[in-house]
């Protein structure tokens, strides 16, 4: 107890060396901490906007499917859909579930084509796993009994407003060019290019005239429920229904670009956060190292009455922890007000974001605090502390009283 009182004295009769380093861990455990739940929240944020958007928790396709996506393949489907959705619904684990065939075809209307992705849904499932319903901005949601949704940036192209018709023509499954005509249900706005200038939606019995299915879809997208992990119960999941050719699959699998874009702007985070920590440590400890020639004669006169070597380590030792526990404090007053907005009101994304990048964004970000991130902080302001005093501390005690009290360096 006499030596933390002693290095916590020291600590304030030092004021200017403690002053800078106080400042620094200070600021390091801030941008720590703040940088942790910035991360947290971006993969919380645009995962979550990435399933609700489009790919759920998870979904579930013809295990030959994956393998020859690009062709949108239909003749490896999910059979009996109908049944087959009662039958995940039967899963405690399962919110919700949808059908959906996914394919190619082009858009006709006075004379003008344009080629486009089409998702057939069904219509009010996929209300129930996606939030397609609330980005129909004018018009009317699909029915059950045929329309087609179309993105507003397209229909602006195209010269069509809820309530005229257009023709969808797309090769069916056995290899002939069909057409079906449909009337603008609604236009909807996702804010995100490749969305609204690219991809029209369409009721799966639309879909199934159209292609000649019958009671067939790609894939069935699973919403979970709160707390359920989708990537484990994928993972759980996976094989379940092989002897139907089944298998399911977790949603990043069919985000994969956008997933690749989060880490690797993680990543990089992550590498600036440990440079940074990296140049506090060293200042700290090049800080510390001044300080303690500065107070050479201190310490030999401490040696010459009694002082052991290990009791002046301890000692210079505490004083780093003293000041890493006023940074703690000073940091955590601070920190207070942002944590609160970051995590409590947030901001919107697509006002700093550019619209071009492969991620659709909801409405406000916001940052995602946890007691470990605190945690990692404080350790990681003692850790740099502890290395920035021991380092100076332990070439102060190799010295001699008498070179100590000469002042030597």
């Amino acid at each position: 107890m006499q030596t933390f009182l002693m290095a916590f004295r020291s600590v304030f009769r030092n004021k200017r060396r403690s002053a800078l380093n106080i400042a620094a861990l200070t600021m390091g455990m801030i941008v720590m901490f703040l940088g942790l739940g910035w991360v947290n929240g971006y993969h919380t944020y645009i995962y979550q906007s990435l399933m609700d958007f489009d790919t759920g928790s998870a979904q579930i396709l013809n295990a030959g499917y994956q393998d020859q996506a690009r062709r949108f393949p239909l003749d490896l489907n999910v059979a009996g859909y109908a049944s087959f959705r009662e039958t995940l619904l039967s899963d405690s684990e399962i919110e919700a579930a949808s059908g959906r065939v996914n394919f190619s075809g082009t858009i006709s209307v006075a004379g003008k084509s344009v080629p486009v992705g089409v998702n057939a849904v069904d219509p009010p499932h996929e209300a129930e796993v996606t939030v397609l319903r609330r980005q129909v901005m004018s018009g009317d949601y699909l029915a059950d009994d045929g329309g087609i949704l179309i993105g507003k940036t397209l229909a602006d192209k195209l010269g069509v407003e809820p309530g005229d018709v257009v023709f969808l023509t797309a090769v069916d499954r056995y290899g002939v060019s069909n057409f079906v005509d449909l009337t603008v249900a609604g236009l909807f706005s996702y804010g995100y290019p490749m969305m609204d200038d690219g991809q029209v939606f369409i009721d799966l019995g639309s879909s199934w005239n159209l292609l000649g299915l019958d009671d067939e879809v790609s894939r069935v997208v699973v919403s979970l429920r709160d707390g359920i992990d989708p990537i484990a119960w994928a993972s759980r999941h996976r094989d379940d229904w092989s002897s139907s050719g089944l298998r399911a699959y977790q949603w990043k699998t069919f985000a994969q670009t956008a997933v690749a874009a989060v880490e690797g702007d993680s990543g990089s985070f992550y590498i600036m956060l440990v440079v940074m920590y990296l140049l506090a440590t060293v200042g700290m400890l090049n800080s510390m190292s001044m300080s303690m020639h500065e107070r050479i004669r201190e310490f030999g006169t401490l040696r010459a009455i009694g002082m052991k070597k290990w009791q002046l380590l301890r000692l210079i030792v505490i004083e780093g922890l003293c000041i890493a526990l006023i940074s703690t404090v000073l940091a955590a007053v601070v920190s207070a007000p942002l944590t609160y907005w970051l995590q409590g009101i947030g901001f919107s994304f697509n006002e700093i974001m550019d619209a071009g990048l492969p991620i659709p964004f909801g409405e406000r970000f916001r940052a995602d605090f946890n007691a470990s991130q605190a945690a990692l902080s404080i350790l990681t302001a003692l850790a740099a502390a502890t290395l920035g005093s021991f380092v100076p501390a332990l070439r102060i005690a190799r010295h001699g009283v008498a070179e100590s009290l000469a002042g030597e360096r």
